[in-house]
């Protein structure tokens, strides 16, 4: 017990804050599991001097706790705060961080009568019980005196969570738009926090939880206190994001309220993390110890689970590439790491599983629990052989060894069996060893009608002697067997790792040469396509080029297409280009040409006279045809000339005929009946029937 402030544990905190507010604390009413039916006495102590004495719930405790800030919470008894474990745990999530636990009633781990420390420090009391608020005063006073031990309620861990700030859950068509928002929010948020610690050089582990368009939760454990947290992270509760810091209470604070005893044991952790951790522990008789899974598994909380139960000595993973947190947690136990050949597949899994679960009635929950167990299990396995080899060793000799897993660990460790027998044998004959001479004096006081027992002993005593000759013949022996094993693995597994290593490799070349060579020969398909379309086009474009040349020069003139929706027309010339005469003649549809003049293809100088005597349309065919475009072509100039010539040639039939037949308007009547009754079934020449319509109506 100290009188100084600066020599208690943590005494530089309170030394620092010997200016601020001590708050001590008595029961005056137990709530039994009830936490808000307990009644304390509260005392507020500042430089010595009280400031203020009070009495209430929890929530009135808390709320001054949280208003003055003070440097310690002083009792006798920090367990009567609530009265059990589980109830103190929820009181101390409610304390301010910086608030240490001050019971005076400690001098280091020993108890210490409250009204002996008041009479060291030199305090008075009256005679008799203290009242809760007597009390509450002298224990506040106490620890700003210094006396007391602070109790180191959190460990140098802190948990910070971070989460979308509202459910995510709009309706409507922007819905998964609205929670990609969120998500792309907490994933921000995950790379400041991470690349902020990195910076300040913190130690941490993160475990993320993802899903579309970014993260949906994170959870960072930063070794390292509260207040050096201080200015680095802070709390965030914002629409998109939320970020909460809560310092991780002690486990060896919690054993110091409720102490418990647990046997020690070797280990084999299987560990599978991640968002939901799956922790497996078996010892090395394959007997379970714990098979847990959790959301807040972080490597101080299952350092703390795992040196509970015994001496971890392996540390093994179910996936090759091993994760980092497993690399971490090996590192930080100091235990092997073990990595299966390669990652094991989810029915070698089932099947280790569901083995071991039927020979010791254990089950696994979900798949990390799986995937951790099979982990272990598969630990095991590699090391099987020779843990059976050395307990059978054993038993065929005979000898009866109470703990053997500390003769097991050394195998994980690659020590020879022969090495190991001879320990066990040392340790084995030495307490149970005694000389022959003290046989001899010990017979002799005590049974001397039994000197005979004397030669026996030294029998046995010999026999063991050839025994450990032969043990150490056969351990040089089997040293040798193991040395050339070991070589022999060596070279295996590097001629299997290079194996696959360049099979792989051929694999993935092969598939990737075919992959390419497939969109190489359809870019080169593509590539022919466009060239061929781009020749074509450059062709045309010159042959345009070179018609529109001589079209300005007056060598050639432009026509529209019949047919064709045109875009250049001449209302004087009135003269179209038709493709193909003969398909109008069979559809019946060349009375459609009556008030045209026609410009025929070359070569069709018979359907341009059948034009001109039987329908009576001007036309004639063009030396020289070039295609401009769809509706285009241009003809040679002389086209033109050989048009008028064809526009008198009808005129001078049109006026042949009429000189040959003078015709009254009867007869033209007649005629114009007959012959439109007789071209009713073939195509009707639309133009004659105009042609006489109109000099029936002139001679009307």
């Amino acid at each position: 017990m100290s009188r100084e402030p600066s020599s208690t544990s943590g005494g530089k905190q309170r030394s620092r804050g010997h200016e601020r507010t001590y708050v001590g604390v008595d029961i005056v009413k137990s709530g039994g599991k009830a936490l808000n039916k307990y009644v304390y006495a509260i005392a507020l102590v500042k430089n010595g001097r009280v400031l203020k004495v009070d009495r209430g719930n929890l929530g009135r405790l808390v709320r001054y706790l949280w208003d003055y800030r003070p440097a310690s919470l002083a009792t006798d008894n920090i367990l009567e705060l609530g009265g059990s474990k589980r109830n103190l745990v929820r009181i101390l999530k409610l304390v301010p961080p910086d608030t240490e636990f001050i019971q005076v009633t400690l001098e280091g781990q020993t108890l210490v009568n409250l009204r002996r420390v008041a009479n060291i420090a030199g305090m008075e009391l009256d005679k008799g019980k203290l009242n809760p608020a007597k009390t509450a005063v002298l224990v506040a006073t106490l620890a700003w005196s210094g006396y007391g031990e602070r109790l180191d309620v959190y460990e140098r861990k802190v948990r910070i969570n971070v989460f979308k700030g509202r459910s995510g859950h709009a309706g409507g068509s922007r819905a998964g738009k609205f929670q990609r928002n969120l998500r792309g929010a907490v994933a921000r948020m995950v790379k400041k926090l991470r690349e902020e610690l990195e910076r300040r050089g913190f130690d941490y582990d993160v475990t993320i939880r993802r899903s579309k368009g970014g993260v949906e939760q994170a959870v960072f454990t930063v070794y390292a206190s509260r207040e050096e947290l201080f200015g680095v992270v802070k709390r965030v509760k914002g629409h998109d994001v939320e970020v909460r810091i809560k310092p991780v209470i002690s486990r060896k604070f919690l054993k110091l309220i409720a102490p418990q005893e647990t046997p020690k044991k070797y280990l084999i952790v299987g560990y599978d993390p991640g968002m939901q951790v799956g922790l497996a522990v078996i010892d090395l008789d394959m007997k379970p110890h714990l098979i847990a899974s959790g959301r807040e598994l972080d490597r101080g909380e299952i350092l703390s689970k795992l040196t509970s139960i015994g001496i971890p000595v392996i540390v093994a993973t179910d996936k090759n590439p091993p994760p980092e947190m497993v690399r971490k947690l090996a590192a930080m136990l100091n235990a092997q790491l073990f990595v299966p050949p390669r990652s094991l597949s989810t029915s070698e899994k089932e099947m280790l599983v569901t083995e071991y679960s039927r020979l010791y009635g254990v089950g696994v929950k979900n798949t990390h629990e799986r995937d951790a167990l099979s982990a272990a299990l598969k630990a095991y396995r590699f090391y099987q052989d020779k843990l059976e080899k050395l307990v059978k060793k054993i038993r065929s000799m005979g000898l009866s060894v109470k703990n053997l897993q500390k003769y097991k660990v050394r195998i994980l460790m690659n020590e020879p069996l022969s090495a190991i027998i001879e320990d066990i044998i040392n340790d084995y004959v030495k307490p149970a060893e005694p000389s022959v001479t003290s046989l001899r004096r010990q017979v002799s006081l005590t049974l001397p009608y039994q000197a005979h027992e004397i030669s026996k002993y030294s029998e046995k005593i010999k026999e063991l002697e050839r025994r450990v000759d032969e043990l150490l013949r056969e351990r040089e022996i089997l040293k040798s067997k193991v040395k050339d094993s070991e070589a022999r693995i060596r070279e295996l597994e590097h001629s299997v790792r290079t194996l696959t290593e360049s099979v792989n490799e051929k694999i993935a070349r092969d598939r990737k040469v075919s992959e390419l060579l497939t969109r190489l020969k359809n870019a080169s398909q593509r590539i022919e396509e466009l060239e061929h379309e781009v020749l074509s086009l450059k062709e045309r474009l010159a042959s345009v080029g070179k018609v529109l040349e001589r079209v300005f020069a007056g060598e050639l003139t432009l026509l529209p297409r019949y047919g064709v929706k045109y875009v250049v027309s001449d209302d004087k010339l009135n003269a179209v280009f038709v493709d193909d005469l003969r398909q109008m003649l069979s559809a019946g549809t060349v009375g459609s040409l009556t008030s045209r003049k026609v410009v025929l293809p070359p070569g069709r100088e018979k359907d341009s006279e059948l034009l001109v005597k039987e329908y009576l349309i001007p036309a004639t065919t063009a030396r020289e045809v070039w295609d401009v475009s769809p509706s285009l072509v241009a003809v040679d100039s002389e086209t033109l000339s050989r048009l008028r010539a064809a526009e008198e040639e009808v005129a001078r039939v049109k006026e042949e005929m009429m000189r040959q037949r003078e015709l009254t308007y009867a007869d033209l009547e007649a005629i114009l009946k007959e012959y439109r009754e007789s071209r009713l079934s073939a195509s009707l020449n639309t133009s004659k029937v105009k042609y006489f319509e109109g000099y029936v109506r002139e001679h009307d």
